[in-house]
């Protein structure tokens, strides 16, 4: 026998080892568990001289039982070496990696995500990426929404006037002051400044004269004129109205007016430049001789001697003698401006210069 013999009554027998197989009833040769589908293992079989052993594919490893493959999880072991997340499956695992992180090459460790490179971002205007994420921001003039994504336009107008002194005008993506009508916008102050629309023929449509007032002007007239549409000068006709105060003739004229007086009739202006009046001043040839004035009314008079004719104003010289209007007894003789009574011879002018008695010789 090449292994065991046994003996027995008359005879014996041989028999092989275990993983041996009898062959002429007493050599004996290997048997093959592995090929033969007996060994048991679970996976991989390897045949040795009189036995076999089991082994298990990587990713496994032997029960106890030395036949059965059970799944080793990588992921107990220092997290199966992977920088984020292992994922055990049967006989092998896998690293995933966390939200905008991407798997290196070496399938262990987590590269960051450049969203805003790769264009896999929601922003609308500005993407600044971060380790593992990104955050969006807007271009000047703009805010972002409740999403902190997107960006609409900021109102700037709507907070403190968007800093201008006068009238905010929002525009996309940014704004812009203006002022109010009768200002400028001085660009060495920044600030709305009054405009003199005085001193500018464009600007001032007044007629004469011209009033500059904060962001704005205003007209008025010479003496004598009246505003008129706001900026217009008519001359005012001070006669149209009570004269114009004259109390005969009122002469208007351009922007003026004067009163003048019947001259024909005596008249002369007043100190007022305005009443007309009569005295022996203004008209010194009214009377003949003599003038007397009081109240506007003028009377004449005249030189002893003259008598006041019948127009009330010349004077005619009065003959005594030859109007019979003396006492003379005898002899009258007209004189200037009077007459002197005398007698003939033989007779003497009395005490009454005018009576004639005669003379006792």
């Amino acid at each position: 026998c090449e292994h065991n013999c046994t003996n027995t009554n008359g005879s014996y027998y041989c028999s092989c080892f275990t993983g041996y197989r009898l062959h002429k009833k007493r050599f004996c040769s290997d048997i093959d568990e592995c090929s033969e589908g007996t060994s048991g293992c679970n996976q991989l079989c390897s045949n040795t001289l009189g036995s076999y052993t089991c082994s298990c594919h990587n990713g496994y490893e032997l029960d106890t039982d030395n036949h059965t493959c059970i799944d080793i999880d990588e992921c107990l072991t220092n997290n199966g070496g992977c920088e984020h997340t292992c994922v055990n499956t049967n006989g092998n695992y896998y690293c995933l990696c966390n939200y905008s992180y991407v798997l290196n090459h070496d399938r262990h460790q987590c590269d960051d995500v450049n969203e805003c490179a790769n264009g896999n971002n929601a922003c609308n205007h500005i993407c600044i990426n971060t380790i593992g994420s990104y955050y969006c921001d807007c271009n000047s003039g703009y805010h972002l929404i409740s999403n902190q994504r997107y960006c609409i336009d900021t109102n700037e107008c709507s907070t403190n006037n968007g800093g201008c002194q006068q009238h905010c005008h929002n525009t996309v993506g940014s704004y812009y002051c203006s002022c109010w009508s009768g200002y400028y916008w001085d660009t060495t102050t920044n600030r709305c400044e009054d405009r003199n629309e005085c001193s500018s023929s464009y600007s001032n449509r007044c007629y004469q004269n011209c009033h500059n007032t904060e962001g704005s002007y205003y007209c008025s007239c010479r003496t004598g004129f009246r505003l008129s549409y706001g900026y217009r000068c008519y001359d005012i006709n001070e006669c149209a109205s009570n004269n114009g105060g004259c109390e005969q003739h009122c002469k208007n004229t351009d922007g003026s007016y004067y009163c003048e007086c019947n001259v024909t009739d005596g008249y002369a202006l007043d100190g007022d430049n305005h009443g007309c009046s009569r005295n022996c001043s203004t008209d010194p040839l009214v009377c003949q001789q003599v003038c007397h004035s009081q109240n506007d009314l003028l009377n004449c008079s005249c030189y002893p001697g003259y008598r006041l004719s019948d127009d009330g104003r010349t004077c005619e010289k009065i003959y005594f003698c030859s109007e019979n209007t003396t006492n003379c007894n005898q002899i009258c003789t007209n004189m200037n401006n009077s007459f002197i009574c005398s007698c003939n011879d033989g007779y003497e002018l009395q005490n009454d210069n005018a009576t004639c008695q005669d003379i006792n010789e």
